[in-house]
């Protein structure tokens, strides 16, 4: 007859998913904020986070990349004539404040194509430069930019 081996503790079973709900959220906080250290999104807030809520028109849901880091599907842009907004839903928000650039802080704009065909509107942010962001093209085309008319 072999040994039986002592009883599993019942206490594990409920620690099991504690240890999830609490680990999980806090791996995920930290993964999002390296996220926004290593795209340049903090650097940027460090000079354009918003003081005041958006305004403009808006954009809900689309693609861009800040830095090297792509967003995919999850940002939302307002732009108005002074500037734009951009941010990200409360569960990217750890590291990720949300931004106020001015169109007069925006520079070499360089419009290319996707291999997929959607256009994509690149520029620079600050002077001296900050940052970097590519965003869908026609979001500034069609943004209310002074003098654009």
């Amino acid at each position: 007859m072999p040994p039986s081996s002592p009883p599993f503790p019942i206490w594990l079973v409920a620690l099991i998913p504690l240890a999830f709900f609490i680990i999980f959220p806090l791996f995920w906080c930290f993964v999002v904020w390296l996220i926004s250290q290593f795209s340049g999104w903090s650097r940027l807030a460090a000079h354009y986070a918003a003081k005041s809520p958006p305004e403009g028109k808006m954009w809900s849901g689309q693609f861009g990349m800040v830095g090297v880091a792509s967003y995919k599907g999850v940002l939302t842009i307002h732009a108005g004539p002074a500037g734009f907004y951009i941010e990200t839903p409360w569960l990217f928000r750890t590291g990720h404040p949300r931004l106020f650039i001015p169109w007069a802080d925006i520079h070499d704009l360089q419009f290319s194509r996707l291999f997929w065909g959607r256009e994509m509107a690149g520029f620079a942010i600050g002077y001296p430069k900050l940052g970097s962001m590519r965003l869908p093209a026609e979001i500034i085309r069609e943004a209310p930019v002074p003098g654009s008319s």
